[in-house]
């Protein structure tokens, strides 16, 4: 323990040292670098503010687009934009820099399964992984099948399984010790440059643009079941039927109940239910349920009376 006087010491030395008028970040304008102290009861974390450029208010989540554009976009332009800084502070970045470009890649992967899972009525995946090895073998596997395995490239394979080697778990950069308490690196002094990186990670995203404008622009992807109001909808679906304890110990009855207890709630105030005149059973594993107002059947697939899956009819 201190001493009272040691404790007064600790506190002046604690308040010196918070005086400054700047943090010490170069490379930005000088005025966003003043500390700005706020009377804490004055201080909303988040919220807009007359006094500040208009410019900046964010808008989390907007109408009419999908959301997971925000997130993809926002973690690969934070590492994009961030190569300026790097060229003098490079063993600082490399942690964000490889962290966001990782998570983007874990993004849009998992959008793109979902996208194609839904475009061409399979079964939608219930993992909850970080593993970008799984999530590309599960994206080609999709594509091979359907002849349009040209859509990823060989170079977007080998950089995507290059992030999955520096970092299988997608924490490697986030901490420096993983859960049992290892090294996340060998910190062997590997050396890494950020601009080839940088130009590598600009091709990568180029080419997975062109999904997007395949999906958004283009007569080939076109799905009215693709548009926001419904991406919501069935991903709640997907979560609701094939969760613990939900899936397990199904029979007719259960599942049903299930069926019925489902509701969801859109922005705009509209609720999605089954209706119970749609639940039929097809075969031994397979059973169906709808609502026709929305214009929505979803198959459901149950073996040794768990759910396995569930996709869109």
């Amino acid at each position: 323990m201190f001493k009272p006087e040691e404790i007064i010491k600790i506190k002046e030395a604690f308040n010196d040292l918070k005086n400054p008028e700047n943090i010490p970040f170069p490379f930005l304008d000088e005025q966003l670098n003043e500390i700005r102290k706020i009377d804490v009861n004055k201080c909303e974390t988040f919220s807009k503010d007359e006094l500040f450029p208009y410019d900046y208010n964010a808008v989390i989540g907007w109408e009419g687009q999908s959301f997971q554009y925000g997130y993809k976009e926002g973690f690969f332009k934070i590492a994009h934009m961030a190569i300026i800084p790097s060229e003098q502070q490079s063993d600082i970045m490399v942690y964000p820099i490889i962290f966001n470009y990782r998570h983007y890649l874990e993004l849009v992967l998992k959008e793109n399964i979902f996208r194609f899972q839904i475009l061409f009525r399979l079964p939608l995946s219930n993992k909850a992984v970080h593993n970008l090895g799984t999530l590309l073998k599960d994206f080609i596997n999709i594509l091979e099948v359907h002849n349009l395995d040209f859509l990823i490239s060989s170079k977007q394979r080998k950089v995507i399984q290059d992030f999955h080697n520096i970092d299988s778990k997608n924490d490697a950069f986030r901490y420096v010790y993983d859960i049992k308490g290892n090294l996340n690196h060998p910190y062997d002094h590997k050396m890494i440059n950020l601009l080839r990186l940088h130009y590598i990670m600009n091709e990568v995203y180029n080419d997975f643009n062109a999904i997007d404008y395949l999906f958004e622009h283009g007569p080939f992807f076109g799905d009215k079941y693709l548009i926001p109001e419904y991406e919501g909808l069935i991903r709640a679906l997907n979560s609701f039927f094939t969760k613990k304890p939900n899936r397990e110990e199904i029979n007719s009855a259960k599942l049903l109940s299930l069926v019925l207890r489902f509701e969801h709630k859109f922005c705009k105030g509209a609720t999605f239910k089954f209706e119970e005149n749609t639940f039929a059973k097809v075969n031994e594993t397979t059973f169906e349920a709808g609502n026709k107002d929305f214009d929505l059947t979803i198959i459901i697939y149950v073996i040794d009376q768990n759910i396995k899956a569930i996709r869109i009819k």
